[in-house]
């Protein structure tokens, strides 16, 4: 659940960034933000699946 909030919070600010024209550090942090959170939604779904 951290992992998810965390990834939004990068997500966040890569899309701040986004916004302001800086394109390249923008998406430095979007895209590991993105793979954060998919992660650790694969995560918890298959951990609540095998409880």
């Amino acid at each position: 659940m951290v992992a998810l909030v965390c990834g939004l919070l990068l997500v966040a600010a890569g899309a701040n960034d986004l916004v302001k024209g800086n394109t390249g550090r923008g998406l430095v942090v979007v895209v590991p933000g993105v793979a954060l959170m998919a992660g650790a939604a694969y995560f918890l779904r298959t951990a609540r699946r095998n409880t």
